[in-house]
This record gives C-alpha cells, structure tokens and sequence, in this order.
C-alpha cells in the first residue's frame, strides 16, 4: 500500500528537536518545514508518533491540495477523495476550517460544504448531519453563496438544526478562548499576568473523552486554494492528560520536554555520570515530570487515547501492540539516581505532587517546599543536571528578578562536581545576571512570547573567574 503524506507541527523552532524524535522512533522518509516535520508512513508510523513523540502537537494524514472558488466546487472537489478509506460510518467527524485571502471567505459555509462533501462520499444522507459536527455555532449562519441550493436545504435540516443548538454555547465559548489567545500572541508583552491564559489553556479544552478522540477534518484555504488534512492525533498531543493542576506561569508538556531534551543533548556530553536532575523553581511539575519519562524510557503518550483509534485506520495501528514496540528499543538516557524538585510555593508543590501521581512517575520523583537557597539540588556533591522555567515576564519587579538570577547563578558556581545547567528565558538581561556562561540554543514562543532555551556545563575545577553570559 502506498505510504500516507503525513505532516507532525510543532511550536516553531523546535523543528529539529523534532526531526530527531522522529529518526529515534523510527519514522523514515522526514523533511523539516517550517512548523514541524513531513514525513511519509502508514498507519502504524502514526501511532508511533502518537505515543512517542513530546514535541509534535499533532499527527496529520494529507490530501492533495485543491482550487474552489464556489461552494458548489468545494463540496465537489471534496468528495472525490477517499474517505471511506478512513473514516467509519459509525463514529463521528469534526471539520475545522481556518480561511484567509479566500473568495468563500465564510468559515461556517465552508466547514458545512466540506461536511457535505465527506456524507457524499460515504454514501450518507442529510439526515446523518449530526454525525459531522462542523458548525461554529454561529447565532445564523447565512447562505453566503446562493448558487448552492442543495446545501441551503441541507441547513435548514432540522436534525442539522438541532445539532448547532446542542453545540451552540460550547463552541461560543470556544471561539472566545481562540480570540483571547490570538489577542495574547499578538501583543503578549503587554498583558500583565500570564497564568490566567495558561491556566485557560490546559482547562478550556477539558472535553470528554469522545471529544477528546474526535477525528477532525482540519481545512486551511489560501487564496482559493484549499488544503484538506485528517487529524489522527484529536487533543493536541502535548495534553497527556496529567496536568490538571498549575501554578504561576507553567510551561506546556511539549516546551518542557523539549527543553529536557536540549539540556540531555548537550550536558550528556560534557558530564560523564549524571546522578542527579533537579529543578529549584518546579512549579506545578511539567519539568520534572517529563524528564522522569525521558530518562526511565516512558512514552509520552502513555496514558491516553488518541482519533486513530476511532477511524478505520486503527485495524493497522494497534496502541499496546506499537508501544511494546517501542519500549523494547526505548533505553534510559543517563544513570539519574534521584530527580529533585522544589519550589517556594507551597500550593505549587502540591499542585506538582498531583500531577506526578497522575502521570505515574511520583515514585521516581522528590518533590519538596524549599526557598530557592534550600534546594536540594544545589546540596549534592556528584555531578548533576538542573533544568528549570526560573521566573520572568512582568509579574515581578525586574529588580526582584535580578537579584533572584544572580542567587541561582551563586547557587550553580559553589557546586563541587561538574553540573549541565539548562533553563528558558524571555529577557537576555536576566540570563546574563546568573554569571555563567550560558549559550543560546534555540528560540520558540511560550505564553505569547518569544522565549530562549539557554545552556551550558559548569564544572567549578576548570573555572577560574565566571565567563560573562552569551545569551
């Protein structure tokens, strides 16, 4: 059978971190885009990125691109392509449409012509509408192309009426957070606090587990052009579905472990035996938690379900039988004999706790309150890691800040044994306040902003006087 074009995204700059998960889970034929990683496989490459990748947000299956300047075309074009190879007569479907620079400029018409064009296919009438849950819920959704008779009967189906009803409220209040979050992306620096939004961003999507694995037809139309891809993935993969609980500022699952994995890359290779991991400003935990997975050769995808599983590709993508694939060829990456986690909030420590316990790794975790100057981490006396989210941004006086990044740097540079240090940053300044010579490796955005992942190997016998910070 012909390979599947498949498409990982990822958050940008983060694509050869990507491409590298990729090559260890054995998914060949990849190029790096910008955005993420194509790559061409079948079903059982999906599954393997589905439950081994931290740093895809999505697994797509495309289909060739196409030109519609009328619905009538849209609808057409749309059902001449295989769906029934795909999609199951008895599940539901989704269809998301993001249209820019397009003559069938109406999102909710579109997203209905598409949905048509799937039921023709399938060989479904009107009345099973309510399997293809694709409208905004737009109070009235006009015809905004009059030439389209058929599909004007077909919104006025009372069945298809009933379903916009049911799902009225929750995709208003779903197109809300999507404004909010572009608002926050466009003009990040500016908003004053940044936890409601993260807070928001893991609770928003809290759907049911049918939601959660819902096959969504994704559509991207640019100037008359239309790009048509079945998300096999449904929730975004960073949401693993144990960080229910935050504190101040967290980062999300796929920024944490795509920072463990740029501190492991570098720091493996400059201290021998790491023996200990820690991360002094733990928060709620992401951290801690993701590098437990990665060093004992846990799956991220663990403990979840995902939309391939409910279409008609999962006869060839069994999950058990594919993750025990990859745990045989999954190794630990160093000899950590303890992760150590602390933070100066005592709520952010339960809050870390709980999530540990959901993920399934409290067991290779210690999670303690302490002040910064109290870490554990900074008591060992054998080589160490620390890899930490420090706090910046515009909840605390820069000054705060300031003097909070030259105690870490004090912190770091009085360890006896060598120590990889890696944490991420939005302002340069404060990273150069930490006196060690921490070198930029990537930039990405996190909470709206554009944020850097800084690292470097401190070993305290080589340095004589601290390096000034090359951030």
């Amino acid at each position: 059978m012909k390979p599947f074009r498949l498409f990982a995204p990822c958050l940008p700059g983060l694509e050869p971190l990507l491409d590298r998960e990729l090559d260890e889970l054995g998914i060949g034929a990849r190029k790096i885009v910008p955005g993420g990683v194509e790559f061409l496989g079948h079903a059982s490459a999906v599954m393997r990125v589905c439950l081994g990748s931290g740093i895809a947000t999505r697994v797509l299956l495309r289909f060739e691109r196409f030109r519609a300047t009328r619905f009538e075309t849209l609808r057409r074009r749309t059902s001449e392509i295989e769906w029934e190879r795909f999609l199951r007569d008895d599940e539901e479907f989704d269809v998301r449409a993001d249209v820019a620079h397009c003559r069938l400029w109406h999102a909710g018409g579109v997203e209905e012509r598409i949905a048509h064009g799937i039921l023709d296919r399938l060989g479904l009438s009107v009345s099973d509408l309510r399997r293809a849950r694709t409208v905004r819920e737009d109070h009235d959704v006009e015809d905004v192309d009059s030439r389209s008779r058929a599909d004007s009967r077909a919104r006025a189906d009372s069945d298809a009426r009933a379903v916009r009803r049911s799902r009225a409220e929750a995709r208003l209040r779903a197109d809300a957070l999507a404004q909010a979050d572009e608002r926050a992306r466009s003009d990040a620096r500016a908003r004053a606090d940044v936890e409601s939004r993260a807070d928001a961003e893991v609770h928003a999507d809290a759907a049911s587990e049918a939601d959660a694995t819902l096959p969504v037809v994704r559509v991207r139309a640019q100037g008359d052009r239309f790009g048509l891809a079945l998300d096999l993935s449904g929730a975004p993969l960073w949401r693993r579905g144990y960080r229910l609980e935050t504190a101040k500022a967290p980062l999300r699952e796929d920024l944490a472990h795509a920072l463990v994995r740029v501190a492991l890359e570098g720091c493996c290779e400059s201290v021998d035996s790491i023996v200990h991991f820690g991360d002094p400003f733990c928060g709620s935990g992401t951290i801690g938690i993701e590098a437990a997975g990665l060093l004992h050769g846990l799956l991220p995808g663990r403990s979840r379900r995902f939309a391939i599983e409910r279409t008609r590709l999962a006869a060839h993508a069994n999950a058990s039988d594919i993750a025990r694939q990859l745990l045989a060829n999954r190794t630990a990456r160093a000899r950590v004999r303890s992760i150590l986690l602390s933070d100066r909030d005592a709520g952010a420590v339960e809050a870390a706790r709980h999530n540990a316990t959901r993920a399934g790794v409290a067991s290779k975790l210690v999670i303690e309150h302490h002040a910064l100057s109290d870490a554990p981490i900074f008591g060992v006396d054998e080589p160490a890691m620390i890899v930490t989210n420090p706090p910046y941004g515009n909840r605390v006086g820069s000054g705060d800040l300031r003097a909070l990044y030259q105690r870490f740097g004090a912190l770091v540079r009085r360890m006896e044994k060598p120590t990889g240090v890696a944490l991420v940053t939005a302002d340069a300044r404060l990273a150069r306040s930490t006196a060690i010579q921490l070198e930029s490796i990537l930039s990405t955005e996190h909470g709206g902003q554009r944020v850097r992942f800084l690292r470097t190997t401190y070993n305290r016998a080589e340095t004589v006087t601290p390096h000034a910070t090359r951030a």
